[in-house]
């Protein structure tokens, strides 16, 4: 029986088999999905960046300064590591990395609370990382709000009130945060979620289209065999997809149960809905995988394709940048990525404790790439066997 006559259980055997003899596709696909999200988890493993070292210049050198130094220390945002006398000093240790930011106490700064005066802390940030210069400001907007209050609260402490209203008058307004869906507030539970799922998109990409190069190379791509109907060529579409979707079953279980529970990720996501979400993704992503597996010739075309691609499809899921402040361009563009629907998705289920039916917009989407892309696909090998005489 010639190779493009085999039934769909031949194509999807033979699939398994080449996939299972190929290293480098294995190891694309097992290997990255296992030791990534190790690394990136160990890399990401403190959530919060907490006491970074901080240069104090005390201009002031009273009291009340050197105890708005003890209780930047005390936060667990800032460690007052240095305390130098001159702005120059300090402005040396944070070129050198040694400090990540300066915080200057002016001279007089004492007189002026005394006085009621307006009085103002100057805070200098690294923000070379975004994480240093935020908890820095966190932990100096703290001091500056507790110092404060505790001002008011002696003032109206001095005009004879009772402790319990002068803390009343003193703060009108009271102030209370709760992270809703990132109780932790931590770095790795908001990146995580998304890192995986592009994990999965591209792993899976890179793997079918290492494939797909190899054999074009070798020529003995698929579509390039003569003599091929339209159910010869579904038949090896559908078998080869199969293959790849069951080799991945396993590894969205690992990647998307199994991480986000040894990794203690929020998850709250029911599984069965978890599964029946990721259904039309893993499906989405393999049409689109057959599809521009038609375009690579070589087996490298794939890898430097797709690992460009990576870190724009961060930026185009909407972690980086809210997706709904996106320029209308790039927001469209990005509706096509099954990767971004998928993230979106995830992020309602395991992190917001939503249901299947809140993503059901996301749901519905994948379905129509997966349509478009398999489409698409045909159209394709339609046009590269019409161009080939096949």
């Amino acid at each position: 029986m010639n190779k493009h006559k085999e039934t769909l259980l031949d194509v999807f055997k033979t699939q398994l088999s080449q996939i299972f003899s190929d290293f480098g596709v294995m190891f694309i696909i097992v290997g990255a999905s296992v030791i990534y999200p190790i690394l990136y988890g160990w890399v990401y493993n403190q959530e919060v960046v907490k006491d970074i070292p901080v240069a104090v210049v005390d201009q002031d050198g009273t009291n009340f300064s050197r105890l708005f130094a003890r209780n930047l220390d005390a936060t667990e945002q800032v460690e007052t590591t240095y305390r130098c006398v001159d702005f120059t000093h300090a402005k040396e240790l944070l070129k050198d990395g040694k400090a990540k930011g300066i915080v200057v106490i002016p001279k007089g700064l004492e007189k002026q609370v005394m006085r009621s005066e307006t009085a103002s802390i100057s805070v200098f940030a690294d923000a070379t990382y975004f994480m240093y210069y935020k908890q820095l400001l966190t932990g100096a907007n703290y001091v500056v709000g507790t110092m404060n209050a505790g001002i008011r609260v002696k003032k109206q402490l001095l005009k004879g009130k009772m402790m319990a209203n002068a803390v009343d008058n003193a703060l009108n307004i009271r102030y209370e945060s709760r992270s809703l869906f990132n109780p932790t507030g931590g770095y790795a539970s908001y990146l995580m979620p998304a890192v995986l799922i592009l994990i999965l998109h591209q792993t899976l990409l890179m793997g079918m289209g290492l494939f797909a190069g190899t054999a074009y190379a070798e020529g003995r791509s698929w579509f390039l065999q003569p003599d091929m109907g339209v159910k010869d060529i579904l038949i090896q579409l559908l078998g080869r997809g199969a293959a790849f979707f069951v080799l991945y079953i396993p590894v969205v279980i690992h990647l998307l149960i199994n991480s986000f529970w040894i990794l203690k990720y929020p998850a709250w996501a029911s599984i069965p809905e978890l599964l029946l979400f990721v259904f039309p993704f893993l499906l989405a992503t393999i049409c689109l995988a057959l599809l521009l597996s038609t375009f690579f010739k070589e087996r490298t075309s794939s890898m430097i394709f797709l690992l460009f691609t990576s870190i724009p499809l961060l930026f185009l899921s909407g972690i980086s940048w809210p997706y709904q402040s996106m320029p209308d361009f790039w927001r469209v563009f990005g509706s096509f990525i099954p990767s971004t629907q998928a993230i979106i998705g995830i992020y309602k289920m395991q992190i917001m404790h939503s249901g299947l039916e809140v993503c059901s917009e996301q749901w519905i989407h994948l379905w129509q790439l997966a349509a478009l892309f398999f489409c698409l696909t045909l159209y394709r090998v339609a046009q590269i066997r019409r161009k080939k005489n096949l």
